[in-house]
């Protein structure tokens, strides 16, 4: 699997019984995109709304940042820890007494994630250790990297043809900043080699 980001699509399928609390699936992020999966159905969905309901499966011990493309460009984001995710889920379900480590099956949607090319996506719900953490597309500081590198390749060529003057998409581009507008996790750690 070679990573997931945010507007990937995803296969959903809820393998509870009929009879189960979540028998039948709904789903939803905004009035606008809504999902309804019946028992032993299936339905492809966008990744950021199978992550609010099942978990990020990208999170791990300790926050990171990659780069997320959106409708206005590359933007930094960040995706918290497994622990993090593990309380958000238990909130969202309404788990305020039992077992924090881990989920109560009778109590959670039981799904089944799949990525675009049918590999398994082991959810939060199921995975709250953080066992099977499938990676982000690419980290911010692989994406600098790379833009540096390719500012310098750029420079070098220009060199070649004899142009001194170095053009202005020779300098690597800044990245968009985190938007935090509250400065929430100014005092997270984050590792920026997680890939």
């Amino acid at each position: 699997m070679s990573g997931l980001s945010l507007h990937d699509t995803v296969k959903v399928r809820n393998v509870a019984p009929a009879a189960h609390k979540y028998g039948t699936l709904k789903i939803f992020h905004g009035p606008a995109v809504q999902f309804e999966i019946p028992s032993g159905g299936e339905q492809y969905v966008p990744y950021y709304v199978a992550k609010n309901w099942f978990g990020d499966v990208r999170s791990s011990m300790t926050v990171s940042t990659h780069l997320e493309n959106t409708d206005v460009g590359p933007r930094t984001a960040v995706i918290p820890t497994r622990e993090f995710e593990v309380n958000r889920l238990h909130s969202h379900y309404g788990l305020h007494t039992g077992p924090t480590d881990r989920f109560i099956d009778s109590e959670v949607p039981q799904v089944e994630l799949y990525d675009m090319d049918g590999n398994r996506i082991p959810t939060v719900l199921e995975d709250p250790e953080g066992l099977n953490v499938i990676e982000a597309k690419q980290s911010v500081s692989q994406m600098q990297t790379m833009l540096e590198e390719m500012a310098a390749m750029r420079a070098e060529l220009n060199a070649l043809k004899g142009n001194t003057e170095p053009a202005p998409e020779d300098e690597a581009p800044e990245l968009a900043p985190i938007d935090d507008p509250d400065n929430a996790i100014d005092d997270l750690p984050i590792d920026d080699a997680t890939p």
